[in-house]
């Protein structure tokens, strides 16, 4: 029930991946107004434009999933607990059940 490391090793992909669509957009926006604004043409800069809408698209997907794995976290480690506490529970049953059981364990 360990899904901490899985877990955030795909919030650090996330991550990763929001800063290459950071730089891709930045990317874009210089290629669009300072590198070659008289070779690009209308057409190419429709493009442009549809390719920043989609990276700021998948930008705005990216939010609510990036929230659903800290509350996914957050429920992984609320779990952990609970069954910590009860397996230390039934540890300390099992510690009073011996020490109930042990004086008669030398009558046969």
């Amino acid at each position: 029930m360990n899904l901490e490391p899985a877990v955030s090793n795909l919030e650090n992909m996330l991550m990763k991946a929001d800063s290459h669509l950071d730089d891709i957009s930045w990317k874009l926006n210089l290629f669009e107004t300072e590198l070659c604004p008289a070779v690009v043409a209308d057409d190419a800069k429709v493009t442009v434009m549809n390719l920043l809408e989609i990276v700021t698209q998948v930008k705005e997907e990216y939010e609510p999933l990036k929230h659903e794995i800290l509350e996914l976290q957050e429920l992984e480690r609320a779990v952990r607990e609970t069954l910590w506490f009860k397996a230390m529970k039934v540890q300390h049953r099992m510690i009073a059940l011996h020490t109930k059981v042990k004086p008669f364990s030398g009558l046969r």
